[in-house]
């Protein structure tokens, strides 16, 4: 109990809160848009690419219904001897960032913006994300690199499956809704 009162002691301070979050979940949607109507901070800082910045405001717009999704895509430059004598197109790297009525980062900038605060999505763009994982995988003794994004390891632990089956509840997934 005083690791997680530790903890918690730094994740909230006057300055900044770190309020971490389940993407769709809308239990954090819900006490994520209290805190931020009770805090009135004067920055709310989302997860999403940095370069979908300049399209909250068109996000925030009077006539965009949820749900909506941001469409990423770009495709790198390979070097000429990477695909010899192979006429495949480029290749080209997509994503969706889908956000709905209770999707804690649409929730948290709807609410910034009733309390003014200043709204900024602060993740690496999509390309920078695919770009550093290929890289991370090149030549001896690369870094690992793993997104926090990614649940295999919950899908795949013991731990949790016998925790949802206890509870009653499908997968992790389900558990999470249940308990959070």
């Amino acid at each position: 109990s005083r690791d997680l009162d530790a903890l918690l002691a730094k994740l909230v301070t006057p300055e900044v809160i770190y309020f971490p979050i389940r993407h769709h979940s809308p239990a954090c949607a819900w006490h994520l848009g209290r805190l931020i109507r009770e805090r009135k901070p004067r920055a709310v800082l989302v997860e999403g690419p940095a370069s979908f910045t300049a399209l909250i405001q068109l996000l925030l717009h009077e006539k965009t219904k949820a749900p909506v999704a941001i469409y990423s895509s770009f495709a790198p430059k390979l070097p000429d001897t990477a695909l010899p004598n192979v006429d495949i197109g480029p290749l080209r790297f997509a994503a969706y960032f889908p956000l709905c009525d209770y999707s804690p980062e649409y929730v948290a900038l709807r609410a910034g913006a009733e309390v003014e605060a200043q709204l900024q999505f602060i993740d690496l763009d999509y390309d920078v994300r695919i770009q550093a994982q290929r890289d991370a995988h090149t030549g001896p003794g690369a870094p690992r690199v793993d997104s926090l994004v990614s649940e295999r390891h919950l899908q795949r632990s013991r731990f949790l499956t016998r925790l949802a089956q206890r509870a009653g509840c499908r997968d992790h997934n389900d558990l999470w809704d249940h308990l959070f």
